[in-house]
């Protein structure tokens, strides 16, 4: 036995061959698998496989693949059961690595090759991995050679994936004696993944269409119609000096997040959370990664069944007479961010680009499409995690940013959403979300009062008192957010709950390269908000889990959020469902329920939120005309 640690089930290293199909599905080639206990190897062509796995899978049996989802996938594509255990050695590796000094660039760090150098195993040439596959991807006919020679390379893969597994297993399980329990929960995401790219998401195909074939136009239109933030010059070139004076007289250049080489980041995360804080930016967000993410047309990756399923660009392209080549894809992105969340390509996420996109979104007939979201998610995990009985009293309300204005003196004792809300979601729902991100007190003046020089001197007295008393209100809420930084710079690292890990670097680590000081270690402002954004990954994860489990039709987990499908018939009971479930998850990890907000898609209507209303307005004129949107709210 390779390992120091009793396994509690047979360990069985797996992996598939196979052709990704047009309707999203594969077809299986081939398959091996190891008994890692006593060495016994299967290998099996396709025509040799039965109704069952040719391996353990059962109880006592414990399935070891990189990247499981495809090897889930593949047991989808052959009507096999899921095996019951499942440990993802992609996943293990990019927890292990998260953050980690590697020997290549952070976006290469999850492939196999990548994975055993980065734990000191021999790995073979991408290039001699490379030539089989395209064999493999050209189908069929085999001859006898090919055909040892594909078995051949699949056991390779078995063979690095045993490697793999106990140099991971072996070191981590060492010193945690709950990582084998917490490693078999994220091998239940995979199971999640695979079902939810068989789900596919319902997209309208002609009105795509006619959105990609007609994108200069779109284009044009779009930034037309942010010309006056003046960020995109007269040729429609997005330009950062132009960007960074607006962040700046904003009063964010505190708290706005930066590229590695000093830049405001446009990466749509952290786009979104800053929009979050000024909500005068998410106008031209909207465009901007509507611009950005498709400088030219691109297709989704859309199914001959109409539905988007990450990992098929090839499929989208193809249909529309687009390119395939340059179509990889990172598929969900799972694990993919410092945070432990998703983090797909919005080139192929349609969930993930500007909010008008989702006017493509409409449930099939006899369907509707459930989109559940976590109510104020990010504060009541902070709450809970912190255990500050302020905050808990106010999540609990219903309410956390009208007794902020109250505790002030910003609106009188007894105002309510209904009394002063657009107050509410101008100054002091920015203003909050601010504070949670270290926004200090320049900052929230300036979004009081809206960066007015007249007013400035009034706005930061108040923006002064607005932090203190906070930071006195909340006192334990900032002690915790103190202490776990100072762990976190002590130890190394940092954890959530459920075993997700990053490591953690000193934050005056600074590096002199190419004639500029470059910055290594992890700053404040990356810890601060860590943990609530992790244990809201941690909280998806275990959510989506167990809706597979309970066979709901889940289509992907957007941020905090669910997006699922269900009969039309039985959506009130499907809901429930899925609501009491995402409560659950939440009430697993932190011990405290988390309510849900529901919203429903019904057949005839579309997904857009009325943010994305004066977008698609935008994008409706440039395709005046076109038969494609008739119907279209």
């Amino acid at each position: 036995m390779k390992s120091g640690v009793r396994l509690p089930f047979i360990p069985i290293a797996v992996d598939y061959e196979y052709i990704p199909l047009s309707d999203g599905g594969l077809d299986v080639v081939c398959g091996v698998a190891k008994n890692l206990l006593t060495g016994e190897i299967t290998r099996v062509w396709r025509d040799e496989m039965d109704r069952t796995p040719f391996f353990e899978f059962g109880h006592s049996a414990m399935l070891i693949a990189h990247n499981a989802q495809a090897e889930m996938e593949a047991h989808l594509a052959m009507g096999w059961a899921f095996p019951t255990n499942v440990y993802c050695t992609y996943a293990e590796h990019m927890n292990d690595t998260n953050e980690a000094d590697i020997p290549m660039g952070s976006s290469a760090r999850g492939g196999l090759l990548a994975a055993l150098k980065c734990n000191g195993l021999e790995a073979r040439e991408a290039t001699e991995k490379k030539s089989v596959i395209e064999r493999i991807l050209a189908g069929p006919p085999y001859s006898d050679a090919e055909k040892i020679e594909i078995l051949s390379y699949c056991q390779q893969d078995v063979d690095d994936a045993e490697a793999l597994f106990w140099a991971l297993f072996n070191r981590l399980s060492a010193s945690n004696p709950h990582y084998l329990n917490q490693a078999l929960l994220r091998g239940e995401y995979a199971k999640s993944l695979a079902k939810m790219t068989r789900t596919g998401l319902p997209i309208n195909v002609p009105l795509h269409d006619a959105i990609v074939t007609n994108w200069d136009t779109v284009k044009g239109e779009l930034i037309s119609s942010v010309r006056h933030y003046g960020i995109f010059d007269n040729e429609g070139t997005f330009k950062y000096d132009r960007f960074a004076t607006i962040v700046e007289s904003l009063g964010a250049s505190d708290i706005w997040p930066r590229t590695p080489s000093g830049q405001y980041s446009t990466k749509s995360s952290d786009f979104r959370r800053m929009t979050g804080i000024y909500p005068q930016m998410e106008e031209f967000r909207a465009v901007y990664e509507a611009v950005a993410s498709t400088p030219k047309a691109s297709p989704f990756p859309i199914c001959s069944d109409g539905k988007i399923r990450l990992g098929r660009r090839e499929f989208g392209n193809r249909r529309l007479g687009f390119s395939t080549d340059n179509t990889a894809s990172v598929g969900f992105g799972a694990y993919r961010s410092k945070t432990g969340r998703n983090q797909p390509r919005a080139v192929e996420f349609l969930p993930a680009s500007a909010s008008w996109w989702r006017t493509l979104v409409t449930p099939p007939d006899g369907k509707a499409i459930g989109y559940f979201d976590f109510k104020s998610q990010e504060y009541g995990i902070a709450a809970y995690l912190s255990g500050d009985q302020y905050m808990i009293e106010d999540y609990l309300g219903g309410e956390v940013y009208i007794p902020l204005g109250i505790r002030s003196g910003l609106i009188p004792v007894g105002a309510t959403k209904s009394t002063h809300g657009e107050f509410r979601d101008r100054v002091l729902k920015p203003v909050l979300l601010g504070l949670q991100y270290g926004r200090q007190s320049e900052g929230i003046a300036s979004a009081i009062g809206g960066g007015n020089p007249a007013t400035y001197r009034a706005d930061l007295s108040l923006a002064q008192r607005i932090y203190q008393q906070h930071h006195t209100t909340h006192q334990v809420f900032w002690d915790w957010v103190a202490q776990v930084a100072q762990n976190a710079y002590l130890t190394g690292s940092i954890e959530t709950r459920m075993g997700w890990r990053m490591l953690v670097g000193d934050p005056s680590t600074r590096v002199l390269e190419n004639g500029r000081w470059q910055e290594y270690g992890t700053k404040p402002l990356t810890l601060m908000n860590w943990q609530m954004q992790a244990t809201g990954a941690d909280i998806i994860r275990l959510t989506c889990a167990a809706l597979t489990t309970a066979g709901v039709e889940v289509i992907c987990p957007v941020h905090d959020a669910i997006l699922f499908l269900c009969d039309l018939s039985c959506r009130e009971e499907v809901g429930n469902l899925v609501a009491n479930i995402m409560e659950r998850a939440a009430l697993t990890i932190l011990g405290a329920r988390i309510p849900v907000d529901r919203q429903w898609v019904l057949p005839g209507d579309n997904w857009r939120p009325k943010k994305g209303d004066k977008m698609w307005a935008v994008v409706s004129k440039a395709l005046e005309g076109n038969s494609a949107l008739k119907g279209i709210k």
